[in-house]
This record gives structure tokens, sequence and C-alpha cells, in this order.
């Protein structure tokens, strides 16, 4: 990150909207921390880099569909009340 900016959670809270507006604006980005910890960081709208795209995703998903191996059958397990709701 080239313009990281770090902040602390209480300022970050109580200037929010200041911040919103730089990272929008001045293209700036926040890191938040508390208690010297990063907790969160603030990118202007198009600026994470480690987005992955919807394959990436689903690839993932697939590789480990089905890893928990004793996993219960939901559908087996559930109830409804049946009851007549018509008028």
């Amino acid at each position: 990150m080239s313009n990281l900016t770090p902040i602390n959670a209480s300022d970050a809270r109580n200037n929010f909207f200041t911040i919103l507006e730089e990272v929008y604006n001045a293209k700036k980005t926040f890191e938040i921390k508390k208690a010297g910890i990063t907790v969160a960081r603030l990118l202007g709208p198009g600026r994470d880099t480690k987005r992955k795209n919807i394959k990436d995703f689903k690839e993932a998903i697939d590789k480990h569909f089905g890893s928990i191996p004793d996993f219960p059958e939901v559908h087996k397990m559930r109830f409804s009340k049946k009851r007549d709701v018509s008028w």
C-alpha cells in the first residue's frame, strides 16, 4: 500500500465521515488500530488487490465440498408443522 495512514480506533470513530472522504477523494488508505493491533483497513473502491474472481471461489468450494465425512444429513432432520393455512 503506497500511502497507508495508521489511525487509532477512537479517532476513526470520531472522524469517520472525514476519513471516508479522504479515502474516496484523496485515494488514501487507512489502517485502523486498536491497542496497537491492526483491526481494519479502509481502501478506496477498486483497490482490493487480494480479491479473487468467482471462478477461483467456485474451485475452492468444489475442492472442500464434503470434507466433513460424518456430517449428518440435514434434510432427514427437518421438521415442520403441517397445518392448513388456507382461508
